[in-house]
Formats: structure tokens, C-alpha cells, sequence
């Protein structure tokens, strides 16, 4: 299901937002103007135990969970994947995985790390597995969208990453909450 539609039926991405946090994929390129790569981070499959290396060995699971809707279940079913169980909530993942509802969660690895230090108690014991590929967040606007005001957002992250701005809002997000 396309991003703007799980987020809000029936009204397309671009009405309610002029800029929005999206993965570039080929179907979604000619529709939005891309004004600068946000993030890249590893995609990994997330376990409680034993780590997932490859979409080969993620096959052979029972249930993989993944957010509903996102680039992530798209990828997944495009290779295949038929042992996708869809949650709806970003936050329920690492419980779904917790609790046994699935063998393993699919995501970027930033936000696994995010999510699983808010959300685990110190029992838990989350498994990264290896990067099976790279997911690119980019700050995207409707095709509409001022060219010229695209361009001075794109100078103005050039310079947080210059500056260093950009890789301290990083840290900050990487870090456990209230450290």
C-alpha cells in the first residue's frame, strides 16, 4: 500500500504535507521532486536470538514482521516473501518479536536501534543481523514544489553537514532516550 494512502485513504501524500521523510523508489520517482538525501542506513532483519544474514535465510522463518505499507514489506513481497506479518505501529515491532508473534523484524538498522534501546527492558537481548541492503530517506516534496525554495533546503543541509549539525542530530537519535 502506497505511503499517503496508509497514512491517510483517499488523499494523496503531497495535499497534506509539502515536504515528507520518503525512500526514492522507481514508482515513486517521476511523482515527487527529491530535494536532498536525508539518511542511509543498512537494512538488517532483527531477531531475539540467532542473527539473519541474507533473504535466503529469511525465507526458511515462520513470520517476519514489518511496518504495514511500508518500502520495507513492498521490498520484502517483491522478493517473494509470503511469511510477512504486517504491523501497524512502528513501536509494536520489537514487541511483536519479544513476544514470539515473529522470528524476525525487517528495518532500517537506525531505526532498529532507536526502537529496540526506547522500547527493551534489560532482558532483552536484540540481534542485528548483517546489512542485506541500504535503504536512502530523502526530504521529498510534491512536483509542484518551489524549485528555488528545494534548492535552499539542500544548501542548508549541505551546511548542518558541514558544520557537523547533522551528525550530532544523529547521535542524538542514536543514543538510548534519557542518556
Amino acid at each position: 500500500m502506497p505511503v499517503g494512502k496508509r497514512v491517510h485513504p483517499g488523499r494523496p501524500l503531497w495535499e497534506r504535507r509539502r515536504l515528507v521523510g520518503l525512500v526514492c523508489t522507481p514508482d515513486r520517482e517521476p511523482l515527487y521532486r527529491w530535494i536532498a538525501l536525508l539518511i542511509e542506513s543498512d537494512q538488517v532483519f532483527i531477531t531475539m536470538s540467532t542473527p539473519i544474514n541474507s533473504f535466503q535465510q529469511a525465507h526458511a522463518l515462520s513470520a517476519i514482521a514489518v511496518l504495514a505499507g511500508s518500502t520495507h514489506e513492498t521490498l520484502l513481497r517483491r522478493r517473494g516473501f509470503a511469511n510477512l506479518l504486517p504491523v501497524y505501529r512502528m513501536a509494536s515491532l520489537p514487541q511483536v518479536l519479544r513476544h514470539g508473534r515473529a522470528d524476525a523484524w525487517f528495518a532500517p538498522a537506525l531505526r532498529a536501534q532507536y526502537y529496540t534501546r526506547l522500547l527493551a527492558n534489560p532482558k532483552d537481548r536484540f540481534v542485528l543481523g548483517a546489512p542485506v541492503g541500504v535503504l536512502h530517506l530523502w526530504l521529498a516534496a510534491h512536483r509542484s514544489f518551489d524549485p528555488t525554495l528545494g534548492n535552499r533546503l539542500r544548501q542548508a543541509l549541505a551546511i548542518l553537514h558541514r558544520d557537523g549539525t547533522y551528525d550530532r542530530i544523529l547521535r542524538r537519535y542514536r543514543r538510548p532516550p534519557g542518556s
